[in-house]
């Protein structure tokens, strides 16, 4: 029996979720956050499983090489993972110096080289 793929349809472009802070604080008008966007809204998540990946009915038990989900809120993750790999290529460097590379060497665009679209 030949092996099984299954299609992942891609859409090019990015956008900034409705629900992403933007702009002046009301309490700090002076300050523009957020500082720093990552993808945050239908991201895949995939990891080795240790176990069972699912579960039918309470007592068939299924197990594979990997596993595979939708989530949201991924930004946090992806940054920090991004601070860390600075930290480890830099030991060296405060977390403002971090932050500061990360700002500064952001892209602004997505995957089709079109400015991220903001869909607030």
């Amino acid at each position: 029996m030949g092996s099984t793929r299954q299609k992942i349809k891609i859409e090019v472009g990015s956008f900034k979720a409705a629900y992403t802070s933007r702009g002046q604080a009301p309490s700090y008008p002076g300050v523009l956050k957020p500082d720093i966007m990552a993808p945050g809204t239908l991201v895949l998540v995939v990891w080795i499983p240790d176990g069972t990946i699912s579960i039918i009915g309470g007592y068939i038990f299924l197990s594979g090489d990997f596993n595979i989900i939708f989530r949201t809120s991924m930004s946090c993750p992806h940054v920090s993972g991004i601070a860390a790999l600075k930290k480890g290529a830099h030991p060296e460097w405060s977390p403002l110096a971090i932050r500061s590379a990360m700002m500064t060497t952001a892209n602004p665009f997505d995957n089709s080289e079109s400015p991220i679209k903001d869909l607030g």
